[in-house]
């Protein structure tokens, strides 16, 4: 999610910045590239913990990287993240 530190274009973007204030860092940090290899399309920041709601849901302690740096465009169009859903590991 772009948080409201950004440094580079995200005051751009159309969708609202995530505000730091109650995510608490992992201490890790995290560059996600992706696109194609000629763009070197990223996206860093670092990885942490809060609340996240979606479609009327409450997710405790769910893990995400609130974005500081990035260079793609996408921010322009409203869009604010990337949502990746994971998975647990298979025991």
């Amino acid at each position: 999610m772009l948080s409201n530190p950004c440094s580079t274009d995200c005051f751009a973007a159309a969708a609202p910045l995530y505000p730091l204030t109650s995510f608490r860092s992992s201490g890790l940090d995290v560059r996600l590239k992706y696109g194609d290899s000629l763009t070197g399309t990223f996206a860093q920041g670092p990885v942490g913990t809060d609340v996240v709601g979606l479609a009327g849901l409450r997710l405790q302690d769910q893990y995400l990287a609130a974005i500081l740096e990035t260079n793609t465009k996408v921010v322009q169009s409203g869009s604010a993240g990337v949502l990746g859903l994971g998975f647990p590991v298979n025991r």
